[in-house]
């Protein structure tokens, strides 16, 4: 997961999108939600992805998956994700997630 320093000195946990700029107090945690219709930061622990809520949608299809038989890595799409699992997997479903938020490239 992605941490930034506010100028106060507070740690931030910032998502993991590339250009996002949402980010929480990583002591106070993310803002609480009264139901689960509400917007909601996603997290998954393996690989360590963080997403805000603008962005939290991407797991509905998306979600980075592993397959501990293979060790390989997809998208809940069904693409294989590039590159060593241990340690990348992030890296590569990240660079996915651009491409699905940006696919023309600009």
């Amino acid at each position: 997961m992605t941490y930034k320093t506010a100028p106060d000195g507070t740690v931030l946990r910032a998502c993991s999108i590339p250009d996002c700029d949402a980010s929480y107090d990583a002591f106070d945690g993310p803002p609480a939600h009264e139901c689960t219709r509400e917007r909601h930061w996603a997290r998954r622990s393996s690989p360590g992805v963080l997403v805000c809520p603008d962005h939290a949608w991407l797991f509905t299809h998306h979600a980075p998956r592993l397959d501990h038989e293979t060790r390989t890595a997809s998208c809940g799409c069904g693409l294989s994700l590039p590159g060593p699992t241990l340690g990348h997997m992030a890296t590569a479903w990240i660079a996915h997630a651009a491409v699905l938020l940006n696919p023309q490239g600009d």
